[in-house]
């Protein structure tokens, strides 16, 4: 090129050739596009090689602390499993309860023929005398029918990293609790009797502890295998440590 030779700027915005599409070309590079994606909240992206996504289904649940159950718990100590009782428990209180409802409401209805059939006796009564005590019996059978199914559900097992609690329930006026360490449990076990047990998925825990033998016998306790393997666990993490303690 001669130095004496005036240049021309170049127009980088005015397209110096088209290819083969007609589609312009430009003497500057194509400039970098300013959208940004917007980052995803639900995601961890980590920078070192073979880092994993973490999502929010992936992280680990809130413990559950005793206030969410009702319980004194020290610092630091949390609830790992709520032992659920299975329902076949309240099957028998229930349909008794519902069964004899059933037939003073028939009685009531019937009363009229009831009071004549005793009349012909020669026994003079009326209607009022007959029905109050039918319905007196009808509110006791809804009561103790509550009472059954409040002292069932009542009685509760927790697990916690530090230790087993159990809520003993054993009339609408009699409740204690207690409270065994779990690096002090010794043996857990579960038992199924009965095709019955087996097929519905329900049984008992009983777990023995040093030198109290048999502390806790469970019952009516939902998949006994299940509770029997997280208690285990969690026997064998707090003995470990306390070993290292």
């Amino acid at each position: 090129m001669n130095p004496n030779e005036k240049q021309i700027p170049v127009d980088y915005n005015k397209p110096v050739a088209y290819d083969a599409n007609g589609k312009p070309l430009y003497a500057h590079p194509p400039i970098a596009s300013t959208h940004v994606d917007k980052p995803n909240n639900n995601v961890v992206h980590d920078s070192e090689p073979g880092a994993q996504i973490v999502t929010d289904s992936a992280k680990p649940k809130p413990k559950k602390s005793g206030n969410d159950y009702g319980l004194n718990l020290s610092a630091g100590e949390h609830v790992i499993l709520s032992v659920k009782r299975h329902p076949i428990g309240l099957l028998t209180p229930i349909f008794l309860g519902f069964l004899l409802f059933i037939l003073s409401l028939t009685l009531l209805v019937n009363i009229n023929a009831v009071v004549e059939s005793i009349q012909v006796t020669g026994v003079e009564v009326d209607s009022i005398s007959i029905a109050l005590p039918i319905v007196l019996f009808m509110a006791l059978i809804v009561f103790g029918t509550y009472v059954a199914y409040h002292v069932f559900t009542s009685n509760k097992l927790f697990i916690t990293n530090e230790s087993v609690i159990q809520i003993i329930q054993n009339s609408i006026f009699s409740k204690r609790e207690q409270i065994v360490s779990l690096s002090d449990v010794e043996n857990v076990s579960y038992t199924q009797n009965g095709i019955v047990q087996q097929m519905l998925g329900f049984g008992s825990i009983k777990l023995s502890g040093e030198g109290v033998g048999q502390v806790y016998n469970f019952t009516f306790v939902a998949d006994p295998k299940k509770v029997m393997s997280v208690l285990n666990d969690a026997v064998e993490v707090a003995k470990k440590t306390k070993k290292d303690n």
